[in-house]
């Protein structure tokens, strides 16, 4: 494995890549470890219970690459968030904004957008 890991870095590297592994082939926080201390860039997580998961063990900037629209698992990723977690979520429609907004009153955080042509990040209001 860390003979398979050396090698990914290497070949990233020397494309000028940047490699930011999905955890669902492996969902194991020693391995993610493993991998950032070989120079990946991050860590991804496909769902909610993976990005709570990751984050509990110590890793940040994670982005969760499916839409999350249950409150129930917007509240578990805000809770993160409001934890000093940093979260990338996707959203694919703007009803997704919405359901996060009337999610989030309480804690007070803010709801930063990025459209996929825009490189900069805003407060949606």
């Amino acid at each position: 494995m860390r003979r398979n890991l050396e090698k990914m870095s290497v070949l990233t590297s020397a494309a000028g890549l940047a490699l930011r592994p999905h955890i669902k082939t492996h969902k194991c926080s020693t391995l993610a470890k493993e991998q950032i201390k070989r120079g990946v860039n991050g860590i991804c997580c496909a769902t909610p219970h993976e990005a709570i998961m990751m984050a509990r063990d110590g890793m940040k900037d994670i982005p969760v690459t499916s839409p999350v629209v249950q409150p129930r698992q917007i509240a578990a990723l805000a809770a993160v968030y409001a934890e000093g977690t940093p979260l990338t979520i996707v959203i694919d429609h703007p009803s997704q904004v919405a359901a996060w907004n009337d999610s989030l009153p309480d804690l007070h955080l803010p709801l930063l957008v990025r459209h996929h042509n825009d490189r900069t990040l805003r407060n949606a209001d």
